[in-house]
């Protein structure tokens, strides 16, 4: 069987193991730092304490982390060019899915008034 290759010198074990998770916590806070201290420094606040952030800031700061973990992750399994790749291919799907959600507005726009509107229960929409 072939063993899953790492970089940074971790093996797959350390993927189950409180130490080896600690090394690739601080290999990502020393990525993260690299190219964006202030981030890395909000991520750290928001550690230390999780229930003093509002829920837009957590929202905020995982969004803004989110590339910055997948470059990570992508570096860490080797799998950075695979990523690139999916990335690529779904930026050049964006104008057919902007056109698509214009569509879908202009037809509801036409279909029920802003007071209508206010009454719709958004999270049963998105299920629907």
């Amino acid at each position: 069987m072939t063993e899953l290759s790492l970089s940074h010198d971790l093996v797959f074990a350390d993927l189950y193991d409180r130490e080896g998770l600690k090394r690739i916590d601080d290999l990502f806070l020393l990525h993260l730092g690299a190219s964006d201290e202030e981030l890395r420094d909000r991520l750290l606040a928001a550690r230390v304490a999780p229930d003093k952030l509002e829920r837009l800031d957590e929202s905020n700061l995982l969004v803004d982390v989110a590339p910055h973990l997948e470059d990570f992750l992508g570096s860490l399994f080797s799998i950075g060019s695979s990523l690139r790749a999916l990335s690529e291919r779904d930026n050049e799907l964006a104008p057919i899915r902007t056109c698509k959600r214009q569509f879908v507005q202009r037809r509801a726009a036409k279909t029920h008034s802003a007071e209508d509107a206010e009454g719709f229960d958004g999270p049963a929409l998105e299920i629907a």
